[in-house]
């Protein structure tokens, strides 16, 4: 179940998002060293409360194993828990994300081709008005994640 997170100062919210982070970072960011993730880690409440909006993905059980974050068109965020993936939550998402809110854009660390693989399958495969987005100017940006 996605939902709208309207108040992000649930601190027990902001805590299962940064497990959720660390998760997902640890699987999918091999690129960065022990202290790296514990110095970006420091950051992610801050970034989580800053974005314009947080969508939350709970199991069944009700428990959040993914989220994505929004400012205006563009996804800043996303993080799958690492025993969830493969589940197609990520794309759900990100679909979501396009459907709702029109999101055109999106950056990922050039480090994660796993990432940039998934988001450009993502966005050559959903139609809006019978266009691909790809031909609708989607922009996805590649970063160094230091």
């Amino acid at each position: 179940m996605i939902r709208l997170i309207t108040n992000t100062s649930n601190k027990g919210l902001t805590n299962e998002l940064v497990r959720i982070w660390e998760s997902a970072v640890r699987h999918t960011h091999t690129f960065l060293s022990e202290s790296e993730i514990e110095r970006i880690k420091a950051y992610i409440p801050d970034a989580i409360s800053r974005v314009e909006r947080l969508l939350v993905f709970n199991n069944d059980e009700n428990i959040p194993v993914a989220f994505i974050g929004i400012d205006g068109r563009r996804i800043e965020m996303l993080f799958v828990d690492a025993n969830h993936r493969g589940q197609g939550i990520g794309k759900l998402l990100t679909t979501y994300s396009i459907e709702h809110y029109d999101v055109n854009e999106v950056t990922v660390n050039e480090q994660n081709p796993q990432a940039i693989g998934f988001l450009a399958s993502i966005w050559a495969s959903v139609p809006t008005s019978g266009l691909n987005l790809m031909k609708k100017g989607v922009h996805i940006h590649c970063c160094i994640c230091v």
